[in-house]
């Protein structure tokens, strides 16, 4: 990905998830989960033949398997439920970006 599309996913994220409550988590967030779904995307053997559908649940294992939510010492932490709740819509909205637009899954 390039600086240009990651800029554009981040401002994508902050534009649908602006609450400042939480806007310096969810920057770090989307910073870490554009950085798994590189390394997924280098490593993934996508095809044509794959929908994005099941790319998009690939990809979200691999992020939440790379990803706790509750890791008190990781900087996206927030002690809340709620945050939790928050960043896996973050999460699914990032994944579902990167699906359609660097993949040739259709």
């Amino acid at each position: 990905m390039t600086g240009a599309e990651r800029k554009a996913i981040y401002e994508a994220v902050e534009g649908r998830y602006s609450d400042p409550t939480y806007s310096n988590e969810a920057s770090i967030l989307t910073r870490e989960v554009i950085k798994l779904s590189e390394k997924w995307l280098k490593q993934s053997k996508i095809t044509p033949k794959i929908s994005r559908r099941e790319a998009r649940k690939d990809l979200k294992i691999y992020v939440m398997d790379n990803i706790n939510l509750n890791d008190y010492k990781k900087s996206y932490f927030l002690p809340s439920f709620i945050w939790v709740f928050i960043a896996t819509q973050i999460i699914s909205y990032i994944i579902k970006m990167i699906i359609e637009r660097h993949t040739r899954a259709v």
